[in-house]
């Protein structure tokens, strides 16, 4: 419900957004699955939700319209 295909196309780089959203995505999904562990490992408790998702998507699709070649330097950094 989060990312319809208006979203998607939106992007000046719609193939590389959606790339870049599905490993978003994915990244999300195993932070959100691994709470159900606890703290173990991390500095302190955290509530990962779809708001932090949708903030990512946002930044990712900056960068992407912002820049002429995908900056993957800068995306690997951030994200």
């Amino acid at each position: 419900d989060n990312f319809s295909p208006e979203t998607l196309e939106s992007c000046s780089k719609p193939n590389e957004m959606k790339a870049c959203l599905f490993s978003l995505c994915w990244f999300h999904a195993v932070v959100c699955g691994r709470r159900r562990f606890g703290q173990q490992g991390w500095s302190r408790k955290y509530s990962f939700n779809t708001g932090d998702l949708l903030i990512c998507s946002n930044v990712l699709q900056s960068y992407l319209d912002a820049n002429l070649i995908v900056p993957w330097d800068d995306l690997r950094y951030i994200f």
